[in-house]
């Protein structure tokens, strides 16, 4: 969990992600390009909004009010940043499954979801006159960049999603001044709940996550793409300096942590020795939003707690 030392570098590191950028919706139609897969949409109204996934409540409501949300996915209640003032969307209707039986009774005007939903709800959207835009699917920050740019577009909140974006750049321009002394450092993503472990190498959020906190991706460093199984002893060969997990409910320890911490098979490993498990919240450590620039950020405030005594040797130079 953070120390104080990490709330400090926290505070000077970020302008924080709590402020809503409101902007008063037009009545004119527009035209959105989504540059990602060449996608025109023509959008008259975004008066009843529906994002319909963890990454696209991150922006809208970012972006906009309660008041334009029609509906909400169950899941946004611990995926999202809506974990961390509930209170404000409580009043709003959930859904549970991505259907466009369910999704059409809320009467949507526009619907926001991503490659893994169902395309053939999104296709009988569009054929009922709703637009539906789809994310990138990437977490790399250009395309963040794009789909906040083309979702403020959606809403007219053109002004609210540039602002967003230079923050966002400002942001990660002093992580990057922040983070020289842990440089070098490897970092690795860790899930089990006691059915096998998983890491995440290049062309994932987790490759976003640590390389913009400064550190190497131990995984992507072995050569792993995507997603992919990591038993203990090829954890134990790779060693990585932090280890990243997901804590539990309002910020107990998560099951991984506890695996980490009580598996004797994996009491070698110098993460575990010498206690260098970080525990993001869920809707950190899963999210593909610019709200990856909140867990970079944490994780960056723990590293430099962890190495504020003694200067970490980078493993090139070990």
């Amino acid at each position: 969990m953070l120390r104080p030392a990490s709330l400090v570098f926290l505070m000077i590191v970020a302008c924080g992600p709590g402020a809503q950028l409101e902007q008063t919706p037009g009545a004119t139609a527009r035209r959105v390009m989504t540059p990602w897969n060449g996608a025109t949409l023509d959008i008259a109204s975004t008066e009843r909004v529906i994002p319909a996934n963890a990454t696209a409540v991150d922006v809208v409501a970012t972006l906009v009010g309660p008041e334009r949300i029609a509906a909400l996915p169950e899941t946004a209640s611990t995926y999202s940043l809506l974990s961390t003032n509930p209170e404000r969307w409580e009043s709003i209707p959930r859904f549970g499954r991505y259907e466009s039986e369910t999704l059409l009774t809320l009467n949507p005007d526009f619907v926001l979801c991503d490659p893994w939903q169902d395309n053939t709800a999104s296709d009988v959207l569009r054929d009922a006159g709703v637009p539906v835009m789809c994310s990138p699917g990437e977490a790399t920050w250009p395309a963040i960049e794009s789909y906040v740019r083309s979702v403020a577009q959606a809403l007219d909140a053109v002004e609210s999603g540039e602002l967003l974006i230079a923050r966002l750049e400002e942001r990660r321009d002093r992580l990057a001044t922040a983070t020289v002394n842990v440089r070098g450092m490897t970092a690795l993503t860790y899930s089990n709940g006691g059915t096998g472990g998983w890491t995440a190498g290049s062309n994932t959020s987790a490759e976003t996550l640590i390389t913009t906190a400064g550190l190497v991706n131990a995984a992507t460093a072995q050569g792993i793409d995507g997603h992919q199984r990591v038993d203990f002893e090829t954890l134990i060969t790779w060693d990585p300096d932090i280890i990243i997990v997901a804590s539990g409910k309002d910020g107990a320890p998560g099951p991984t942590a506890a695996l980490l911490r009580s598996e004797p098979a994996l009491a070698s490993l110098t993460a575990v020795r010498l206690d260098r498990i970080v525990e993001l919240p869920a809707a950190l450590f899963n999210t593909v939003s610019h709200r990856l620039l909140d867990a970079s950020e944490a994780l960056a405030a723990a590293a430099a707690s962890m190495f504020e005594t003694t200067p970490p040797t980078p493993r090139s130079e070990r």
